[in-house]
């Protein structure tokens, strides 16, 4: 089954992307996001693998989807994560929704950021070299499109005894 989300990132499931992981033999499977687990689940069932569900985001919720995709990929997700040898996700809160939507007890979190950071110096400011009086704003996520980065940057022109700090990774960087 095809299914095309009409984002900047023109991203699509297609049978040909599950025909080339069904290719891979491998002992493990690891799906990051749902966008990859149908080809991860086909993959695992077609070769009798271990099927690790990443969710390090919680996808169904993007504001780029409409309610169609949204639905769409709500029942893939409540169909596939029963499949998973083990689900894992990046804080607690995900965690707990996918325990009660999808009935899954067994959620683990591994954080995407140390507990604790043991670096010499204490504060941002120090870290980014500004006065300590300066309030900082922070954009932390990924550089794409539909973040209306763009605006955030042009607002930031405007601030005066504040900073913006945009912390992130991505086509936008």
């Amino acid at each position: 089954r095809r299914f095309l989300i009409k984002n900047r990132r023109d991203v699509f499931l297609s049978a040909e992307l599950i025909l080339n992981a069904r290719r891979m033999k491998a002992d493990i499977y690891f799906a990051i996001d749902l966008i990859t687990l149908p080809a991860g689940y086909e993959a695992a069932r077609q070769n009798k693998g271990f099927l690790i569900y990443d969710a390090h985001e919680f996808y169904t919720e993007q504001i780029t989807l409409d309610k169609k995709q949204k639905n769409y990929l709500q029942k893939m997700e409540r169909k596939l994560i029963k499949y998973a040898n083990k689900v894992i996700t990046v804080n607690q809160d995900i965690a707990d929704i996918f325990k009660k939507n999808y009935g899954r007890p067994d959620i683990d979190v591994i954080l995407n950021t140390p507990a604790s950071l043991t670096i010499n110096k204490k504060s941002l400011h120090d870290l980014i070299n500004i006065k300590r009086g300066r309030k900082i704003i922070i954009y932390q996520g990924g550089f794409s499109e539909n973040r209306n980065l763009y605006a955030l940057i042009e607002i930031a022109k405007y601030l005066e005894e504040n900073v913006l700090v945009m912390l992130g990774w991505g086509e936008l960087e």
